[in-house]
């Protein structure tokens, strides 16, 4: 019954990255109340969220949680599942949520002096979708402890060169507490767990072993 985990999950991806605009009224995650001002120059719209999208908070939650759970069993299995896109997945929609959630506090405190001092008066205030775009990269960083290949990936999917920081900022981040919980990747932990012939030069040997410490005699 959960429309965002039936639909395909990339291009549920490719939805939470997206800002809503007036057309997109037919989504519950654009389901805003909105009052546009028209100027020469710029336009200034308030963005009032409405029960559908609360409703599509609530959906995108569940969703996360079926992802990650069914994530954990496909990717132990012998088949090819995928994790990058189930990943991205998941973040994206904490992303998207907190996203909202930061919108809405905007939105209803928006004469404070906080959001006063650093929002401008002529464009929105916070972008749920650039939240769901940081949320994507620091849950995959995570995962596969990428750094500098995963902040060049997420460039490439999304073309936006004034994004790098926050991303860099946010897959470090989430490298740092991966590596407090667990000190291996998800690759390198079922490499371990499978027991594939691979040699980590890192824990195996150092570089004043000498052969006859690792030969096995006849």
């Amino acid at each position: 019954p959960n429309i965002y985990t039936r639909d395909n999950a990339s291009e549920v991806i490719k939805k939470l990255f997206s800002q809503c605009g007036p057309e997109d009224n037919n989504d519950l995650l654009c389901e805003y109340n909105r009052s546009y001002t028209y100027n020469l120059l710029d336009e200034y719209h308030d963005n009032q969220a409405t029960s559908k999208v609360y409703e599509a908070m609530l959906l995108l939650s569940l969703a996360m949680v079926a992802k990650a759970i069914l994530t954990i069993f496909t990717f132990g299995m012998k088949v090819p599942a995928g994790l990058f896109i189930p990943s991205m997945f998941v973040g994206a929609c904490v992303g998207r949520v907190i996203g909202i959630g930061m919108e809405q506090i905007a939105f209803i405190y928006k004469d404070s002096w906080f959001f006063k001092l650093f929002c401008s008066p002529h464009e929105a205030c916070v972008t749920p979708g650039l939240y769901a775009m940081i949320g994507a990269a620091a849950a995959l960083g995570g995962v596969t402890r990428m750094t500098v290949s995963l902040v060049v990936i997420m460039f490439e999917l999304t073309g936006g060169l004034s994004y790098i920081v926050p991303i860099m900022v946010a897959v470090m981040i989430s490298k740092w507490v991966g590596d407090a919980i667990v000190k291996d990747g998800i690759y390198d932990g079922h490499i371990h767990l499978n027991g594939f012939p691979f040699l980590d030069s890192k824990e195996d040997f150092i570089h004043d072993t000498l052969v006859c410490d690792v030969m096995k005699p006849q």
